[in-house]
C-alpha cells in the first residue's frame, strides 16, 4: 500500500458554472461545482522526465534501481506521471510528483492485487537520469484490463476549468428522481426487472466499503433467501441487504438529464473518460469504491483516461481512477485505485 494525505482544500475548490438547465438542478450544480485541471495528452519525442506524460521515461535519480512486480519478478511499465506542481492543482500534502508503475503480465486491476507501485516526489529539484524502458511484450501475451502498445511518451498540456458530479453520483441522482425518475432503470425495466437489491458490502481483505446496485427480474432470487446463501458474496462482509420496487419513470416535457450530458460534454469538450487532476470521478461505470475503510466517502485524486490515440488502453477505452480518504484521523490513508471501462 501506498499511504497519501490529501489537499482536501485544494480539491474541493469551488468553481463558476452556469447550466440553465432547470432551476433546482442549477442550484445543486453551482453549490458543488469544483476546480479541475484537464490533460490533453499529445506525442513528445523531446520526453521530459519531470513531465505530466503517459508513458516514456520517468523522474529517477542517480543510484535508483527500476522498480520490478512483487508478484513475478519482472520489471514493471511505467504508464503514467503526473506532476502536481506544474498543472497547478497540490492535490496531495508534500508531493510534487506521482509516477504510477504496473505489471502488464501481472494485470492487476485495484490497489488490492499485487503488480505496480506508485512513487511519490516531494521535489523533482535534483538531476534526472534516463533509464532504459521494459520492452513492450507482444499484445496476445498481454491480458486485459490494460493494453500497452508503445513506451512513445505523450506529454500534457493543462487546462484548469470547472467540473460537476457524475450521475451516479448519490445526491444528484436523489435530485434527479425527484424531477423526472432515476434513468438507472431505464434499461433494466426494458428487460423486465421490476426490483433492485442494494447491497452493502465490506472487503475482508481491506475494510473497505461498497454498495452494489443490482436489477432483479421478477423470477425468485437469492437476495431474497432468508439467510442469503454463505458464498454469495465471498470475500467480503454483508452490511444490508434491501430490496425496493423499481420507481416508474416520470415523463416530463423535458428530460433534465439530457440537458445535463449535454451541458457536461460542453463543459469537458470530450467525451467521458477524460484525463484530469481532481474534480468529481466520472467512470464509464458506478465507481467500483466509493467509501475507505473508515466510512469516509473518498475523494478523488486523479482520472487517467485512454483512447484510440493513447499509448495504452484499459479494456475498450476506459480509465484509471486514484482517490484518497479525506478524514485527517483515518488511519487508512493509502492511496485506492481502480480501472473501469464500458
Amino acid at each position: 500500500m501506498v499511504n497519501v494525505r490529501l489537499n482536501t482544500a485544494t480539491l474541493r475548490t469551488p468553481a463558476v458554472v452556469r447550466p440553465r438547465i432547470r432551476a433546482a438542478l442549477d442550484r445543486h450544480l453551482t453549490e458543488r461545482a469544483r476546480l479541475a485541471v484537464y490533460l490533453t495528452f499529445r506525442p513528445d519525442p523531446s520526453d521530459d522526465p519531470r513531465a505530466t506524460k503517459l508513458t516514456g521515461v520517468p523522474y529517477m535519480r542517480k543510484g535508483e534501481a527500476w522498480p520490478v512486480c512483487d508478484r513475478c519478478g519482472r520489471p514493471l511499465h511505467h504508464l503514467f506521471q503526473v506532476n502536481f506542481a506544474t498543472a497547478g492543482l497540490p492535490a496531495l500534502e508534500g508531493v510534487d510528483l506521482l509516477t504510477f508503475f504496473y505489471c502488464i503480465g501481472c494485470s492487476p486491476e485495484d490497489h488490492t492485487e499485487p503488480g505496480w507501485t506508485v512513487w511519490l516526489r516531494p521535489s523533482t529539484d535534483q538531476p534526472a537520469i534516463r533509464p532504459e524502458l521494459s520492452p513492450v511484450p507482444p499484445q496476445a501475451d498481454q491480458p486485459l484490463p490494460i493494453i500497452l502498445l508503445s513506451s512513445a511518451p505523450q506529454t500534457a498540456t493543462v487546462r484548469p476549468g470547472p467540473d460537476l458530479p457524475a450521475p451516479f453520483d448519490p445526491a444528484l441522482r436523489e435530485l434527479m428522481a425527484s424531477l423526472t425518475g432515476d434513468r438507472r432503470w431505464a434499461d433494466a425495466l426494458e428487460y423486465g426487472c421490476t426490483r433492485y437489491a442494494r447491497i452493502g458490502l465490506v472487503s475482508r481483505e481491506t475494510g473497505e466499503q461498497s454498495e452494489l446496485i443490482l436489477p432483479m427480474t421478477p423470477a425468485p432470487s437469492p437476495f431474497e433467501q432468508s439467510p442469503p446463501p454463505p458464498d454469495l458474496f465471498p470475500n467480503h462482509h454483508l452490511l444490508y441487504l434491501e430490496i425496493h420496487p423499481i420507481p416508474q419513470p416520470r415523463r416530463p416535457m423535458k428530460d433534465p438529464w439530457r440537458g445535463y450530458d449535454a451541458y457536461m460534454r460542453r463543459l469537458h469538450n470530450a467525451e467521458h473518460p477524460i484525463s484530469k487532476i481532481g474534480g468529481w470521478v466520472y467512470g464509464t461505470q458506478d465507481p467500483r469504491y466509493t467509501h475507505c475503510a473508515c466510512g469516509e466517502p473518498l475523494e478523488h485524486i486523479l482520472t487517467i483516461g485512454t483512447t484510440n490515440e493513447t499509448p495504452f488502453v484499459v479494456g475498450d477505452l476506459g480509465g484509471i481512477y486514484l482517490a484518497g480518504c479525506p478524514s485527517p484521523t483515518c488511519t487508512q490513508n493509502h492511496l485506492v485505485w481502480w480501472v473501469d471501462w464500458s
